[in-house]
Parts: structure tokens; sequence; C-alpha cells
């Protein structure tokens, strides 16, 4: 993989995971299961960080059990989220589970341990605008996004026919009804994170342009320059 003239990401990360895996169950046996002052510390970083946690190694272990399929793709139980399916997934894929809140144990782990290394320097990251439709934030809330449509650009100078990123746009009278729960969540990851953090594509939280599935014409959302404005400086305040 290193003689690569470029980089194999397939293979490397294959090792990646078979490292992390052997890791894990050694963790697992000499660790976990005597419940060792390690397994308190790890016990201790799956309770703090639950609420973005739970959900992502769910969904991880039953991407791993679907052989890797997008969630749209799934048994209807669990692809609908059906709360006794997903009671018997959290039973049935407890060690898989248990396997990805680990390895994100050690990326913090890791992460923390380089930013006190980088002590006196700043490290910044990015706050995208979006996210795909295949991850765990789509699939645990779905009713904070429009899943029959997709986020693109109207024709410019750099495409006639405008662009279709296959991004789900928010539905931002359900995000308004929660409090934009899931954004404040999303900023409060960063800001953990990171010392400073970029907003990506600052626009988007403006105004989208949404192209519908169905072969209906795209809009802007929300449709006139005021109420633009206004969702604007309301996310920005959130953020």
């Amino acid at each position: 993989v290193r003689r690569s003239p470029s980089i194999d990401y397939r293979t490397v990360r294959s090792l990646k995971d078979l490292a992390l895996k052997a890791l894990f169950d050694r963790f697992f046996k000499t660790e976990w299961l005597p419940r060792t002052g390690k397994a308190d510390v790890f016990r201790s970083y799956v309770l703090q960080e639950s609420w973005w946690l739970d959900e992502y190694s769910l969904y991880r272990a039953l991407r791993a059990e679907s052989g890797e399929l997008p969630w749209t793709e799934w048994p209807e139980g669990v692809r609908d989220r059906d709360a006794f399916a997903l009671t018997q997934a959290r039973t049935r894929l407890s060690k898989e589970i248990l396997f990805h809140q680990y390895v994100q144990w050690v990326a913090a782990d890791q992460w923390q341990a380089v930013r006190r290394r980088a002590e006196g320097v700043e490290i910044l990251g990015d706050f995208p605008f979006m996210v795909t439709l295949d991850s765990a934030d789509v699939w645990s809330r779905r009713q904070d996004f429009i899943l029959d449509a997709s986020v693109g650009t109207p024709p410019d100078a750099f495409s006639e026919t405008g662009q279709e990123w296959g991004l789900p746009p928010y539905d931002w009278d359900e995000a308004r009804r929660n409090d934009f729960e899931w954004l404040r969540m999303r900023a409060r990851r960063s800001a953990n994170l990171y010392d400073g953090f970029r907003v990506d594509h600052l626009v988007g939280f403006y105004r989208t342009y949404v192209r519908p599935l169905d072969g209906r014409a795209p809009y802007f959302m929300p449709t006139e320059e005021k109420e633009q404005r206004a969702l604007g400086e309301e996310v920005m305040r959130i953020i």
C-alpha cells in the first residue's frame, strides 16, 4: 500500500478495520468483561457522548450487518425506525455497536492528544452546510429533511442546466418546530472538536435551491429575500 503511486483507500480502510477489530477484541476480553479501570473510562465516554454516539453507532452496526448498503435499502423495520425492530437490533448487534463506540473513543483520545501537543496552535475545522442522504443524521432525524428533493444550483456560467448535488434539503418548518435541535447539536459537536470552524457554503443557510426528484420545477427556499435574510440570521445566531 505504501508503494502505491496513489492512495489505495479501499485497502487502507480494510487494513485499518482489521487492526481496529483485533484491538477491540483484545480490549473486550481483557478490559471490558473484567470491568477494569480502563473500561470504566470508556463507559464514561460512551455515556457523556450518548447524545450523538448512540444513533451513530447503531447506524454503523446496521450498515455493517446489511453489507454496507445505504439505509434506504435496509429491511423495513430498521429502515423506518420501528421501535421494536430497533430494540431487537440493539440487542442483536450489541457487540458491533460497542465496537463502533470503541473506535470513536480511540479517535477522540488521539485527537485530544494532538490538541494538547499543539499548544499555542489553533486547530480549525469545517461546518458543512449539508449532509448526505445516507448518513446517521438523516436516518435518525429524517423529519428535519425533505427526502424527495435534492439541493443544487440554478443554471449559471458554469452549467447551462445548473447542478444537482444529491443532498436532501432541510425542512425548515420542522427544524423551527424543534428549535433547530439538530443544528444546535452539530454546532456543539464542532465546538468540542475545534478551536474555531468555518461555515461552508454559508449562503445555503439563507436560501437553498431545491430540485424535486419527481421532475417538478426547481425553486428557492425560502422564496422571498426578506424571509431568506431572516432564516440565515436565525441560523447564524444558533451556530
